[in-house]
């Protein structure tokens, strides 16, 4: 979403198998939730990479695919650079397809960070089938 330093990044945990049957989502929902609901923010958020945006800003995309992670702890990364792929991986929801959690925090640890709101600006929300981009930045004067 911006420039930022990797400051966490995590891809070990397995990603969900599709649950598809009414016995799998029972499992799903209720013994592997309890789990990781007891295990803390590590297990819930799954494979996922934080970065530091500087001032105290944090984001996290959680759930990310098992190895997909192209970034690692202290690498800067750019804006609109692909960190990891879309994974179904931690305690997301108990969805049955692959999906990707963003939020804004105040520290780099889920466990004890506190939500940032935000808003998105001038590119909205996707709907389903639409394509979510980065715009270029606008060129600035030279000094």
């Amino acid at each position: 979403m911006a420039d930022a330093t990797v400051v966490r990044a995590a891809d070990r945990s397995r990603d969900h198998l599709s649950r598809t049957s009414l016995p799998a989502l029972l499992y799903l929902t209720v013994v592997e939730a309890s789990v990781r609901d007891l295990l803390g923010g590590g297990k819930v958020v799954g494979n996922h990479v934080v970065l530091d945006l500087g001032d105290g800003t944090h984001a996290l995309y959680a759930h990310v695919r098992r190895g997909s992670l192209t970034v690692r702890e202290g690498d800067a990364v750019r804006a609109g650079q692909v960190v990891a792929r879309v994974g179904d991986s931690g305690d997301s929801g108990n969805p049955s397809e692959p999906h990707l959690h963003f939020q804004l925090m105040d520290g780099p640890d889920p466990d004890t960070a506190r939500g940032v709101p935000f808003t998105w600006r001038g590119i909205g929300v996707p709907r389903n089938g639409e394509v979510f981009d980065v715009p270029e930045p606008a060129p600035t004067a030279p000094a």
